[in-house]
């Protein structure tokens, strides 16, 4: 997946292990969890959102033209593995390979002459965003698990929810609608 590779395997894998174990740590409290799962789904449609923005844009460049499946050369480094210690791991390689999908097109339309260098590097750079800003949102979000001069820790995060606190988003507007915050 070109797009792990770019991003860092560890990285991304790092954000969704955090929410792994938020879940693990608020199993017994369905409530919570709940909060949580909410919390995850949404992350998930504003890149849903993000992805179908770039796809209209693209089709709007392209002009909704069909491109015939191109033999595109792809690196054996692009070949990238991840261990996965939760379910969770199941909606981030979805959404992964959701935006690898448009990227394939997106390259299948540059090598067809259909986009020029700008705004093959602009739809490109809008993809790698919506994936970056996913990742973003959950650190952001499991910022309060950092134990004070030290790593994140799960119990941690998941006893600040516990004492009542909210996850919340910072606005972010994707498809002329805006997500405000919410717990």
């Amino acid at each position: 997946m070109f797009i792990l590779t770019r991003i860092g395997v560890h990285i991304n894998q790092n954000a969704h292990e955090r929410l792994a174990g938020i879940k693990r740590m608020l199993a017994r409290d369905p409530k919570l969890s709940a909060k949580v799962d909410y919390w995850i789904e949404t992350n998930l449609i504003i890149v849903q959102a993000q992805v179908h923005e770039i796809t209209t844009e693209l089709e709007k460049v392209v002009g909704g033209a069909v491109f015939q499946q191109q033999d595109i050369i792809i690196p054996d480094s692009y070949e990238t593995t991840f261990e996965a210690s939760h379910p969770v791991a199941h909606k981030m390689v979805a959404t992964i390979e959701a935006v690898d999908a448009v990227l394939e097109d997106v390259e299948r339309a540059y090598f067809a002459g259909k986009l020029d260098d700008v705004n093959y590097n602009d739809i490109r750079q809008k993809a790698m965003t919506a994936v970056r800003g996913s990742i973003d949102r959950i650190f952001k979000l499991t910022r309060p698990g950092q134990r004070s001069g030290g790593r994140y820790s799960a119990i941690e995060m998941a006893a600040w929810i516990q004492q009542g606190n909210k996850l919340a988003f910072q606005t972010i507007e994707v498809g002329g609608v805006v997500c405000l915050q919410h717990g």
